[in-house]
């Protein structure tokens, strides 16, 4: 049987509850935030949950309807929060990055185990602890306002952090590596198809890389791809987040990353406005286990395997982002 368009609806939501939204692109420090706040009384966190991630590309890509993009958002964010408070979404494995040992003592993780067992049961507690739900969704920040019309009352925490150390880390995971992009890891990440002649085979060329671009990001080293994808994603982003602080100046912050290491209590200080809430002993826990090292190394950047035409448009941005760097170009 064939449905008409819009004819077939997902449920709406019951459940009320905070939302907050990390995003960013990838390397720029999200994860760090998202562990920190993670600690913070009546707080939960998950870490890039797939489909919260990948349906604002679908829907910016014209993949999927608009509507059923927000339904299927705003439903499955409900799911996924009632798992969190029930615990069945939780990683126990104490040495990975997203375990819950960071963020919950024993006591309370014990006691909701016990105690909570179905969504009467989630819903008491929402009443009571009034919790809200951090949800890290990397490089969704060219689609705030889906984000919004998706999540209503959502708070969006926008972590930055030069683009030359994104670019170092990015060459480092050869996450655009041309042998990469002949087979991609099934990540999520949205690609075309282009066959090259020049470099002979077929490519996924990631969906953010320019039409025409394909052969000349092909050509570039990985460390400029890094930069590339540094930059493209905040021109992408550009109108979004100019428009999203003009309606929403109260539920939009950035915060950079080198902040984050320098001094992250004063980082809580400023998202006080987000979070009705107080720090706990894993809070401090985790604040004592970050590596500040990177912030006293001179890192080296390979400036000159960039061709100039990107340097000039990266060190622009870098400018806009009063980032330091007419010493390095």
């Amino acid at each position: 049987m064939a449905f008409k368009k819009n004819e077939i609806r997902v449920g709406t939501k019951r459940l009320s509850f905070k939302k907050v939204i990390i995003t960013g692109v990838c390397r720029s420090g999200k994860t760090l935030l998202g562990r920190i706040l993670g600690t913070l009384k009546n707080v939960e966190y998950m870490d890039e949950p797939w489909l919260a991630t990948i349906l604002p590309h679908f829907l910016g890509n014209k993949l999927i309807d608009p509507q059923v993009a927000k339904d299927f958002m705003a439903s499955y964010v409900e799911e996924l929060f009632n798992d969190v408070i029930l615990l069945r979404q939780t990683n126990f494995r104490p040495n990975d990055q997203s375990s819950i040992w960071d963020r919950k003592g024993i006591k309370e993780l014990y006691e909701r185990l016990i105690n909570l067992h179905t969504r009467d049961d989630v819903r008491d507690y929402v009443r009571s602890k009034k919790p809200t739900l951090i949800l890290n969704l990397s490089l969704t920040n060219p689609f705030l306002f889906f984000l919004k019309e998706s999540l209503p009352g959502c708070k969006i925490i926008h972590v930055i952090r030069n683009g030359l150390d994104v670019a170092l880390e990015v060459e480092k995971k050869k996450w655009y590596s041309n042998e990469r992009l002949r087979k991609p890891i099934c990540n999520g990440l949205l690609y075309r198809i282009h066959k090259s002649n020049k470099f002979l085979g077929k490519y996924y060329i990631p969906w953010w890389v320019e039409k025409n671009d394909e052969e000349k990001f092909l050509k570039m080293n990985d460390f400029t791809k890094g930069l590339y994808f540094w930059r493209r994603y905040f021109e992408l982003s550009e109108n979004q987040i100019k428009d999203f602080k003009s309606a929403f100046p109260n539920q939009y912050k950035e915060v950079r990353f080198e902040k984050i290491l320098r001094n992250p209590m004063a980082v809580l200080d400023d998202l006080s406005g987000f979070f009705n809430t107080s720090i706990t002993e894993q809070t401090n826990l985790v604040l004592s286990n970050i590596n500040t090292e990177q912030l006293k190394t001179q890192r080296k950047y390979p400036l000159n395997r960039v061709p100039r035409d990107e340097k000039n448009k990266v060190k622009k941005l870098l400018t806009n982002l009063k980032y330091p760097c007419n010493n390095l170009f």
